[in-house]
């Protein structure tokens, strides 16, 4: 790609895009390899057992609650809107880039300052600072992070992106182990006290800058336009993904799918929490964290390069299929679980942890490889949409079959010694995928032929020949 210019044409517009010498993309692919080992441990910590132990543990949310709550960052979706726009009309990504995506993150140090209000600040208010801090970080990640997959995907070539993300994932992954050990050992030894919480989430504001500040030194080449062309207007923006058949299927399958997998990890962390009274649990943080984020993080990092690529070998679509397919079949321990059941967990997460990359890593090889040239802001502006728009679903969704099943928990309990109220949550979640899976999966118009067993051989042979090398 380096000196050439590559030109797309379409029927309302014609983009033009410098190419980025070898020396640039190196250089590009690298520092991007960096942040990430900062901002995986931001997600670590805003996404996982320490916000969930802060909601539930220090500010005491009910189902109901904890449901708005996790949900305020996927109400700012439409935001992305508004991030393709500016792309599109300047068409330069960086900037918008550093500033709002830094702000995303600096922005939980308002999550961290609520321990250090004034006891007799309302409860009502602190929930009310944590939900709005939530919703305003997202929205400032929707309107500067918007391009950045647009940005990446002139850096990496395709030949080898999926095997490029799926190494930077392993580097994720590791920094995440990491963290959520640390994390957790410190929110256990300080148990209930709220200055913990604010030192770690702190901790991840300023990790989380770090890693946008690290893109500083990558090269950005800005979008050249025929002026004599018209520039896509807003609505434009909004509407033309749409026009496009594959996009849509690609968007169905994967919002039903994001669905259940948001619904479904948001409350198994109640459910791990929750006291035995209520046929939770009962778990400390380091427990939970241990067999919901640390055991699967272990296998990801080992097989997330293995996923990426049979990616590049065998396309998008085996891919999905094969770790879509794990994932009905895995969680299905979570239907049974009680508290003398518990040596399953560590299996289920170890067996979740080698399958999940595939879903993540095809979600990913998707907004950077299968969209037009022309208008990808657009395209992946509303993918990214439709995934947090899942999220507000899944949450909502999730807290309100949660508060539902709470609220008739009797009748619901009455066949069963241990059946807790976040059963009929994980029930919907899965009977979601399988639907997915059958009737949607088989019609998305993505590459690959390949049946995924021999994806699943591949994999296999991969990931037991580096491990017996490593030996």
């Amino acid at each position: 790609m380096g000196g050439k210019i590559l030109m797309t044409t379409t029927a309302n517009s014609r983009i033009i895009k410098s190419g980025y010498t070898a020396a640039q993309m190196r250089q590009g692919m690298l520092f991007a390899l960096i942040a990430w080992g900062f901002g995986a441990p931001f997600y670590a910590i805003t996404t996982g057992g320490a916000l969930t132990s802060f909601l539930q543990n220090y500010l005491k949310t009910d189902d109901l609650s904890y449901g708005l709550i996790m949900a305020s960052g996927s109400a700012a979706a439409a935001f992305q809107y508004i991030g393709s726009y500016l792309v599109e009309r300047t068409g330069r990504v960086k900037r918008n880039f550093l500033i709002f995506v830094t702000l995303h993150r600096l922005l939980w140090l308002g999550v961290a300052a609520v321990p250090f209000l004034a006891p007799a600040t309302p409860y009502s208010l602190k929930v009310w600072i944590v939900g709005l801090c939530v919703f305003f970080s997202a929205l400032s990640c929707n309107i500067g992070g918007t391009g950045w997959v647009t940005w990446m995907s002139e850096i990496v070539p395709r030949s080898f992106a999926g095997k490029y993300f799926g190494f930077r994932s392993r580097v994720g992954l590791i920094a995440m182990i990491i963290t959520s050990s640390v994390m957790a050992l410190l929110l256990d030894h300080f148990k209930g006290q709220g200055w913990m919480y604010g030192i770690v989430f702190a901790t991840a504001a300023i990790l989380g800058a770090m890693d946008i500040l690290s893109f500083i030194p990558i090269a950005e080449k800005p979008i050249q336009r025929d002026e004599s062309v018209p520039r896509a207007t807003f609505w434009e923006i909004i509407s033309v993904p749409w026009l496009d058949r594959k996009f849509r299927s690609i968007c169905l399958f994967t919002f039903i799918m994001w669905v259940s997998y948001i619904m479904m990890n948001s409350f198994v962390w109640r459910f791990c929490f929750d006291s035995t009274q209520s046929h939770g649990l009962q778990m400390n943080i380091l427990t939970a964290t241990l067999v919901i984020s640390i055991l699967p993080m272990i296998p990801m990092a080992w097989v997330a390069p293995y996923w990426g690529q049979a990616i590049d070998r065998y396309g998008p679509k085996p891919v999905l299929a094969l770790s879509s397919l794990c994932h009905i079949i895995l969680p299905l321990g979570w239907l049974f679980m009680r508290p003398d059941f518990f040596w399953i967990l560590p299996l289920m997460a170890i067996l979740g942890g080698l399958t999940w990359p595939g879903n993540d890593q095809v979600l990913f090889f998707i907004q950077l490889k299968e969209f037009p040239i022309a208008n990808r802001t657009a395209y992946n502006a509303t993918f990214l949409v439709v995934v947090t728009l899942a999220g507000l679903a899944g949450n909502s969704l999730g807290g309100l079959l949660a508060f539902f099943s709470q609220s008739h928990f009797d009748v619901i309990n009455a066949s069963s010694i241990f059946f807790s109220h976040y059963q009929p949550v994980f029930v919907f979640c899965l009977l979601m995928r399988l639907a997915a899976f059958l009737f949607l999966l088989p019609r998305l118009p993505l590459p690959g032929v390949a049946e995924h067993h021999e994806v699943a051989r591949t994999l296999a042979k991969k990931a037991s020949s580096s491990f017996t090398m490593k030996r």
